[in-house]
């Protein structure tokens, strides 16, 4: 082996170093559900007809994880976002109303408990 390329390999060895260390990071820092978030369910646009919609939400993620993710982890976490934002502000499910966009989706936030009495809120 030659002095040009022993310096070439030794080069690479710190950039796929990185590169696995990104990756690794990227997956530990994908949003993850909260134990209220654990509480919302995603539902289709069949199962909310009789909830009361409390509003939408844009979720969007930050560049670097826009970077890193890949799509179905970029999804994943949206979902996982609005998930728990939605506990927060009184919902029990969410609905995705747009497609994932530029790491970025809007969801709508609806509650569909049902009283102790039996009716809606």
């Amino acid at each position: 082996m030659s002095a040009a390329n022993a310096v070439c390999n030794a080069a690479r060895l710190p950039l796929l170093g990185a590169l696995a260390a990104a990756t690794l990071l990227a997956a530990a820092c994908a949003s993850r559900l909260t134990t209220d978030g654990e509480m919302v369910r995603v539902a289709g646009p069949q199962d909310i007809k009789q909830c009361r919609r409390i509003g939408n939400t844009r979720i969007s993620l930050d560049a670097a994880r826009k970077k890193l993710f890949s799509a179905s982890l970029i999804a994943e976490s949206l979902e996982n976002e609005a998930r728990n934002l939605a506990r927060r502000i009184g919902g029990d499910t969410v609905l995705a109303v747009s497609e994932v966009s530029e790491a970025a989706q809007v969801f709508g936030v609806y509650d569909c408990r049902t009283t102790a009495q039996g009716g809606r809120r």
